[in-house]
């Protein structure tokens, strides 16, 4: 599976504001996501978004694998980097590997 997109951004009026707008982040930015799903017990992901100037980018792959009928594995790395003034760049140093273990009954 395949899923692509740009998030653009106009201002109609420009005004200051005192909240943070988290969504306002992604703004200018290519989206997408790539999903496969290897056999029954195994599938890869890869999401990301990067700034159309080159500014930011957040990346995510995703591993997974089922062994038995109970348990999952998970393993998604994410790394995020950009220039200090970016919304990406101040995030950089968040960049992590989180590990899973799902036990389904």
């Amino acid at each position: 599976m395949f899923i692509g997109g740009y998030s653009g951004e106009v201002v109609t009026t420009s005004r200051v504001q005192a909240s943070f707008a988290p969504d306002r982040g992604l703004t200018k930015a290519f989206l997408g996501r790539v999903s496969y799903t290897i056999d029954t017990n195994r599938s890869a992901a890869f999401e990301g978004a990067v700034r159309q100037n080159l500014d930011g980018t957040w990346l995510r792959f995703e591993y997974s694998q089922a062994s038995g009928q109970h348990l999952r594995f998970t393993a998604p790395p994410t790394i995020i980097a950009g220039a200090p003034e970016d919304f990406f760049g101040r995030y950089d140093r968040n960049s992590h590997v989180t590990v899973g273990l799902r036990y389904s009954y």
